[in-house]
């Protein structure tokens, strides 16, 4: 009797049944055996409460109406600091300035040797400087190029008077106006350039109400008498909030002299000084600040958090901070190395020693803190210029937190200048932390280069 054909289909069904519930099992223990990641993104703060409001600005400020009707061309941009005598717009008679400058823009002159100097000398101070001059030295380098450009065509113009007047037929055509002081330059007003702190009343202070006008435009035509420009004349300024006698108390006002202030629109924290005044059946908290006023050129109104805590910085949860330990290095032993500007230290090898780029993580009170993976355990260090050793073997606890920008755990120390319960106040500079960076909020539960995502 012949034997009868089995058919593959219920062993390759087994198969395919055996391979999904394994499948199915690795998915569980691994969904079971993932741990719970919070990412904290981080924020300027303090540990104080901070009372949000809205300030009226008085700044030093100058008006500069049109001498005569005519058409405005402008040669610098809102918010640049000018000089005295230097040139801010022309005004024409005729109209056709602009057009006029297109035909003869090949005859202005270019830089000058003296030009192209101060500008290479603001880059070179700025390269240098980087780390402290941050946006302001980029600001400084953009309103020197634009001042100088702008005084090429001035110059241009009043040069060339006579021929302007002959190619439009009108004697006298333009005018250049100049500044008599030196200030920032804005392009807006809203009548309340004059105010004092006397003046100021319940109805000045609302802001629903506030309007402000910019000046013609550019190429645009302006009457003689109408305002043309104003100058803010002075780095320092004043911020008035409306008060109420509970945030007195609340925030405890009445016991300082001076605050911290959060201007939001720069997102930068100052200092000034600070007094309570009563103006007008009002109670006003008076802020004095000689920081960013150049921000301000065309607001008259301030979004601030007011803070009596000198505890300013980044703010991080408690559980986000974890400890490991660093080598300590003295600081006489970190150098160069060859052709680089890479910091590191001069390794013993053999019989010779040789240069290892190493990462520093931070600098304390003459110690360089360094990774223990970045130098291995009782490496002989010898001092630039020196026949003295240093064996890397102490370590020392050092605050931190997790950085996860990158995809995965990376720790950066941290310089704790507060704490509560909650909350940890770190500071802005000698950190690897910054504002927005994203960090593990449970750190406890992950170690360093640990993959997040």
């Amino acid at each position: 009797m012949a034997k009868e054909k089995t058919s593959g289909r219920p062993r390759v069904a087994t198969i395919i049944f055996i391979v999904i519930i394994v499948y199915i099992i690795c998915f569980l223990i691994l969904f079971f055996a993932k741990r719970d990641v919070r990412i904290y993104e981080v924020t300027h703060g303090d540990l104080s409460q901070a009372l949000s409001a809205s300030g009226f600005m008085i700044k030093e400020e100058k008006v500069y109406h049109a001498p005569f009707d005519g058409n405005i061309t402008f040669f610098n941009v809102s918010g640049v600091k000018v000089k005295v005598n230097d040139s801010v717009y022309a005004l024409d008679k005729t109209g056709r300035l602009n057009e006029i400058l297109e035909i003869h823009a090949g005859e202005k002159a270019d830089f000058s040797d003296t030009d192209v100097k101060q500008v290479s000398t603001m880059l070179r101070n700025y390269e240098t400087d980087y780390e402290y001059a941050g946006f302001a030295g980029i600001y400084d380098i953009s309103n020197a190029i634009n001042t100088i450009r702008s005084n090429q065509a001035a110059a241009w113009i009043e040069a060339n008077s006579d021929t302007i007047s002959k190619e439009t037929g009108t004697e006298n055509a333009v005018e250049v106006i100049h500044t008599d002081t030196a200030g920032y330059l804005s392009y807006s007003t809203d009548g309340y350039e004059g105010v004092k702190e006397e003046d100021i009343t319940d109805k000045l202070m609302e802001r629903q109400h506030y309007e402000k006008s910019v000046v013609a435009g550019e190429g645009a035509s302006i009457k003689a008498g109408d305002p043309a420009f104003k100058l803010v004349t002075n780095e320092l300024y004043y911020i008035y909030v409306p008060l109420t006698q509970e945030q007195i108390r609340d925030y405890s006002l009445s016991e300082y002299k001076t605050v911290y202030v959060n201007l939001k629109k720069v997102n930068a924290s100052v200092k000034g000084n600070f007094e309570i005044i009563q103006k007008n059946n009002m109670t006003l908290g008076k802020i004095t600040l000689n920081k960013y006023v150049y921000s301000y050129i065309g607001d008259r109104f301030a979004d601030v958090e007011v803070s009596v805590s000198e505890n300013v910085g980044l703010k991080i949860p408690n559980s986000a901070v974890v400890k490991r330990d660093m080598y300590v290095i003295p600081e006489e032993y970190l150098t160069t190395g060859g052709d680089t500007n890479d910091m590191g230290f001069n390794v013993q090898s053999g019989d010779l020693f040789v240069f290892n780029s190493v990462p520093v993580a931070f600098k304390k009170d003459g110690m360089c803190y360094v990774k223990t993976d970045n130098i291995p355990e009782n490496s002989v260090l010898i001092k630039p210029e020196s026949t003295d050793t240093y064996v890397v073997k102490k370590t020392e606890k050092v605050d931190g937190a997790f950085c996860v920008n990158t995809g995965y755990t990376v720790f950066q120390p941290v310089n704790i200048i507060s704490r509560n319960d909650e909350y940890a106040v770190i500071s802005e500079s000698n950190t690897g932390i910054s504002v927005y960076d994203r960090i593990v909020l449970n750190a406890e539960k992950f170690k360093e280069n640990e993959i997040i995502y």
